[in-house]
C-alpha cells in the first residue's frame, strides 16, 4: 500500500499507529488483522488508552512497540508505567507521540478543531518535532497546524459505554527521507483496502465524532444512564466502578452484535443485579423519581 509519492529509494521508515484499544473494557481482544496490517512496519506506536498492558506484548510480535498512557487507562498504575509523551527520532526527523487529551477540562470541551490542533502543534514544537501522533478523539484523520503534521489513527473501541465505534481503524505512516509523512488509514474489517477519509475539520469535534461513533442507547435509556451517574456522584469513589460494571454488560450486547440498541427496559432489568439490595433500592427510587420529569417522546416503561 506504499503511496506513489514514497518510492522505495526515498522511504525512511514505515510506522504503525494505533490508539484507544481499551482492551478488554470496551473491546474484547486485538483483531488479528491488526497484526497483519503491521507485519511490515519498522515500529508500532500506541497513543494511549491501552487497557490490558498485554496488548503491547501482542503488538510486539509484529514489530517493536513504543507507547504512552492515556487519560482513561483501565489498569491501575498504567500512568506510572508509561509516560505522557514520547519523542522518537527517525532518520534525523523528530516525532512526538502523545495521547492528546487536554488536562484543562474547559479547553477540552471546546468544539473547535482549530484550537485542539493549535495546542497539539505547540506541544510538538516544544519538543522540536515536525510530526505529532495522537489518539483520544477516536476520530481518524490528518491535519496540519503551524507547520506540524498531526495524525490520528482513530480507535478500536468506543469513546464511552454509550456509543459504538463505526470502524476500527489504524494508520500506516510512510516517512520519506525529507521527513514528510504519507498516511494510509486502514479499517481492520477490510485490511486490504485503504480507508478513504473525508474529515471536515471546520465542522467541529462533535460533528466529526458523530461520524466516527454512533449512540447505542435510546433517548429514554440515555436519560436513565445520566440519572444513574448523577445518583452515583454522591460517592463516586465507591459507586462509579459498580455503575460502570452494570452498564458495561449492557453495552457489550451492542458491541458484540447481540442487539442493536439498549432501551430503558434493558437498563431497569439490569438494575436487578445491582448489589447490595439497599443501594439497589436507593438507585431504583432515584430513577423512578426522575421518570416523572422525563419529557422526550419515547415512553419510559412502568416499574
Amino acid at each position: 500500500m506504499r503511496p506513489a509519492d514514497v518510492p522505495k529509494e526515498r522511504l525512511a521508515a514505515v510506522l504503525g499507529l494505533i490508539s484507544d484499544t481499551h482492551i478488554p473494557d470496551r473491546c474484547p481482544f486485538l483483531p488479528p488483522s491488526a497484526l497483519t496490517v503491521f507485519e511490515d512496519v519498522h515500529l508500532i506506536l500506541h497513543a494511549g488508552d491501552i487497557g490490558d498492558m498485554r496488548v503491547l506484548d501482542e503488538l510486539s510480535s509484529a514489530a517493536p512497540v513504543v507507547a504512552v498512557h492515556g487519560n482513561d487507562e483501565a489498569v491501575p498504575g498504567a500512568q506510572e508505567l508509561l509516560p505522557l509523551q514520547q519523542v522518537i527520532s527517525v532518520n534525523r526527523h523528530r516525532i512526538c507521540l502523545t495521547h492528546g487529551h487536554d488536562p484543562d477540562r474547559q479547553r477540552e470541551k471546546d468544539d473547535r478543531w482549530a484550537g485542539k490542533h493549535a495546542r497539539l502543534a505547540h506541544q510538538a514544537i516544544t519538543a522540536g518535532a515536525q510530526i505529532l501522533l495522537y489518539g483520544h478523539t477516536h476520530v481518524p484523520g490528518v491535519a496540519r497546524s503551524q507547520g506540524v503534521w498531526l495524525i490520528n489513527a482513530g480507535a478500536l473501541a468506543s469513546g464511552s459505554y454509550a456509543t459504538r465505534q463505526r470502524a476500527q481503524t489504524v494508520a500506516l505512516i510512510y516517512l520519506r527521507d525529507d521527513g514528510v509523512p504519507f498516511t494510509i488509514h486502514v479499517d481492520l474489517a477490510r485490511p486490504d483496502v485503504p480507508k478513504v477519509l473525508a474529515t471536515d475539520w471546520a465542522r467541529g469535534y462533535r460533528a466529526t465524532a458523530g461520524e466516527a461513533e454512533e449512540p447505542i442507547y435510546s433517548p429514554a435509556a440515555r436519560f436513565l444512564w445520566q440519572q444513574a451517574w448523577e445518583w452515583g456522584s454522591r460517592d463516586p469513589d465507591r459507586l462509579y466502578s459498580r455503575l460502570r460494571d452494570l452498564f458495561r454488560v449492557l453495552s457489550y450486547r451492542c458491541w458484540s452484535g447481540e442487539q442493536e440498541r439498549i432501551d430503558a427496559s434493558d437498563v431497569l432489568e439490569r438494575l436487578d443485579s445491582f448489589e447490595p439490595a439497599s443501594e439497589r433500592d436507593s438507585l431504583r427510587a432515584a430513577l423512578q423519581a426522575a421518570m416523572s420529569t422525563y419529557s422526550l417522546s419515547e415512553p419510559l416503561p412502568g416499574r
